[in-house]
């Protein structure tokens, strides 16, 4: 009897550490975490995702793989409704998606399945306004020219303030924005801009157009004509200061608070929702996870070396700005929806 307890206490002993082992670690090791971007391959979300994908690994508890699969379409609403409806509420997916797409229920734009409110919204990964560019052989050089003469811009669809920006300035000040729609991604518009199918774009970001087309500045093949923000940034690019700051054109409150709606993304650059049902410790260790890379030193001169904005704001942060969005009284979201509607074919 005395053998064998000296043979059965070790094995307690052993096995104790196990008991205390840490579950979410348990989890994530040996899985394959999903970074799901919502725009296609080769574009400024999906630039900023692989750039996250090697430091959301090394943070994770368990240092899970992290891969990137891209979802494009309509503006961001189709991931949305994936990661909605369709994805695995296990801890093991979390989105990069548009920044005005958590807007598109509010706003009742088509084929939208999903309630933003209810996502578990982990970060977003910068803070940046929303530019409209036109291409150097344009007649539009700013803003003024575009209440003089017509601009083909091309837009991914109807969910996107590739579509949505250009025909409520339309509606406000009587710009001359012709919104081509269908196309892929960003890159398809570049593209389309070389080929002289559209001639600009709104809706990206500095960085971006800096990271994917740092010739297109240095050549001045295009023009930066305006600013969609509701404040100015003292660190803005000399090219963002000298453009038009198109708030500063509205004349009424009504007008401002549709600004306000309009361009909310804009303090919630490349958002990161999680699917509703989550585990909340899940939750909570990507979260983290996020805010450490967002601190890591080696990221930060990742993101440096890459000319990639880094300005992390906390996923409760997210959510409150998505609440407060979503408080905009309903004669003002109404308004605003009438001002971004895409005319019926």
């Amino acid at each position: 009897m005395k053998t064998l307890c000296k043979l059965i206490l070790p094995a307690f002993i052993v096995a104790a550490p196990a008991a205390s082992a840490d579950p979410v670690a348990d989890f994530y090791r040996d899985q394959t975490v999903t970074i799901l971007v919502s725009a296609d391959a080769g574009g400024g979300f999906d630039i900023y995702a692989r750039a996250l994908q090697p430091y959301l690994s090394s943070h994770l508890p368990g240092k899970p793989t992290v891969i990137v699969k891209n979802m494009p379409g309509a503006g961001g609403i189709v991931a949305m409704n994936h990661l909605y409806n369709a994805a695995p509420k296990d801890g093991t997916v979390v989105g990069i998606v548009h920044n005005t797409v958590p807007f598109s229920p509010l706003l009742k734009k088509r084929n939208t399945r999903f309630d933003a409110r209810a996502f578990h919204w982990v970060a977003s990964l910068d803070r940046l306004p929303y530019l409209c560019v036109s291409w150097h052989g344009s007649k539009v050089k700013t803003f003024d020219d575009v209440l003089k003469h017509e601009l083909v811009v091309g837009s991914t669809g109807a969910g996107s303030g590739m579509t949505t920006f250009p025909l409520l300035l339309n509606r406000m000040f009587g710009a001359k924005f012709k919104v081509v729609s269908g196309y892929k991604g960003g890159n398809n518009i570049y593209l389309a801009m070389e080929r002289g199918e559209v001639e600009g774009r709104c809706s990206l970001t500095y960085p971006t157009l800096a990271k994917v087309h740092p010739e297109w500045l240095a050549q001045k093949k295009i023009n930066i004509f305006a600013v969609l923000s509701t404040e100015r940034d003292p660190d803005w690019p000399q090219a963002l200061k000298e453009a038009s700051f198109v708030y500063d054109r509205a004349k009424t409150d009504e007008q401002k608070a549709i600004f306000d709606l309009a361009f909310a993304g804009a303090e919630m650059d490349r958002p990161m929702p999680m699917p509703p049902g989550t585990p909340a410790e899940r939750v909570r260790a990507v979260a983290g996870a996020i805010a450490a890379a967002a601190k890591d030193p080696a990221m930060l001169a990742d993101f440096e070396k890459r000319g990639l904005d880094l300005k992390y704001t906390p996923g409760e942060k997210v959510a409150a700005l998505i609440a407060r969005i979503y408080a905009t009284p309903p004669e003002i979201v109404d308004k605003a929806i009438d001002m971004m509607k895409a005319p019926k074919r």
